[in-house]
């Protein structure tokens, strides 16, 4: 079963959960002092507080449990508001969440499994939305990356001092 994991700068792999089914999207806050993290087969994000100068995830908060939605959340991005755009696989939708954890939007889509999202384009203002194949019927678009303009802009993404061999 799955978990999640730190890399350090010098490459060495330190567990920090285990048995978390399937492991998914993850965010930092635009000040760097939270982690958001999907736990799919929970239905549920988290937020930890984070120490970027050791890594280290404290004080573990559900934020958001969404047993009575449909789907189930996946891939996470995060917007200059600390909003959370949660995908949700089997959901045919992107839910849209305050710091806080409550819902205040969602965009629906004409696919089953919306898989991940990311802000995007020149401004940071454009939805890019992965999907994955499911159920047949759905005019093809099962697997097509789509591509919203949406009123909120993102934050460019967290760059880790993990270097690639």
């Amino acid at each position: 079963s799955g978990g999640l994991y730190l890399i350090t700068p010098d490459g060495a792999v330190r567990n920090l959960f285990k048995g978390t089914g399937c492991s998914n999207g993850m965010a930092f806050s635009s000040d760097g002092r939270h982690f958001y993290w999907t736990c799919t087969t929970t239905r549920t994000i988290f937020r930890f507080d984070y120490d970027r100068a050791s890594g280290a995830l404290t004080n573990r908060h559900a934020l958001i449990v969404s047993t009575d939605l449909k789907g189930v959340p996946d891939g996470l991005t995060i917007d200059t508001d600390g909003n959370l755009w949660s995908a949700r696989w089997g959901g045919y939708a992107i839910h849209t969440y305050t710091p806080a954890g409550e819902r205040i939007g969602q965009i629906d889509f004409p696919v089953a499994n919306v898989s991940s999202v990311i802000f995007g384009g020149p401004k940071l203002d454009t939805l890019y939305v992965t999907t994955a194949g499911g159920k047949e019927g759905a005019d093809g678009l099962e697997g097509a990356l789509f591509r919203v303009r949406v009123a909120a802009r993102g934050l460019p993404e967290f760059r880790s001092a993990v270097r690639c061999r």
